[in-house]
């Protein structure tokens, strides 16, 4: 199974201490690569998409960049947002958004 390195999930009461977290759990999966990029693409976002975690995150450091990956179906995201320092990203799950300046800058 995939570790990410950052889950945003449901809140339970118990903390999911009775079980893992399922994709209908995960509001958010997080990469932050420096040298997995191809891992992160290749391997993980199937894996992800096919759980149906609604949004996932690969920051890229190499490229000072950030890809959003929404909107699953299948093994893929149909919804891709390439996010650069200067820009804003959207959060899905609670109508927030996030300055890449802040993650990235």
């Amino acid at each position: 199974e995939p570790e990410p390195d950052i889950s945003v999930l449901k809140a339970k009461a118990d903390f999911y201490a009775e079980s893992h977290p399922k994709g209908t759990d995960t509001l958010l999966i997080i990469e932050v690569c420096d040298s997995t990029y191809s891992y992160d693409k290749e391997i993980k976002l199937p894996l992800y998409a096919t759980g149906g975690i609604p949004e996932y995150w690969i920051i890229n450091l190499q490229k000072n960049e950030i890809e959003v990956h929404r909107s699953p179906e299948g093994d893929v995201y149909k919804r891709i947002q390439i996010a650069q320092l200067g820009d804003t990203i959207e959060l899905m799950f609670n109508n927030q958004s996030i300055e890449v300046n802040q993650l990235l800058g």
